[in-house]
């Protein structure tokens, strides 16, 4: 079982977008199926730029076993302009495990804690899943 810990801040004048804008990706570093990560967190916006909100995105290599946005709609006011404590586990197989929970560190308050015990966590022809820390974005046009 991976254990991942992190701590991040987002600015206020952060503005996220409909498009992708990942702050953490877990993604297969080889392999035919090593193109979108398998969980990402990722701070996203109405494309009028409200519902300012954090999620967390499971894509695997067919749709039957992507779950989707499994968290959503946690406000990104939260996040904002404070640190917080990221924790991960992991247990990287078809039939996996996967659990997160962020905290911020100013007053302890926990806002996200999220579990799921079957979880596809693996990509078909990979040998290993790497953590990957960075904003990474798709501007809209012109952005």
């Amino acid at each position: 079982m991976a254990d991942i810990r992190m701590e991040i801040q987002t600015s206020e004048r952060f503005q996220p977008t409909a498009n992708f804008c990942h702050i953490h990706q877990l993604k297969a570093q080889d392999g035919p199926n090593n193109g979108s990560p398998v969980i990402t967190i990722t701070p996203r916006a109405n494309s009028s730029g409200s519902n300012k909100r954090i999620q967390i995105i499971h894509s695997v290599d067919g749709a039957d076993t992507g779950k989707g946005t499994i968290v959503d709609n946690i406000p990104l006011s939260n996040f904002e302009d404070e640190w917080v404590q990221v924790r991960e586990e992991v247990h990287y197989t078809h039939d996996g495990f996967y659990s997160a929970k962020i905290t911020r560190i100013s007053d302890g308050k926990v806002l996200i804690d999220f579990k799921d015990e079957h979880i596809d966590m693996w990509r078909i022809g990979s040998s290993y899943i790497r953590s990957k820390f960075a904003s990474t974005a798709v501007l809209p046009a012109g952005g």
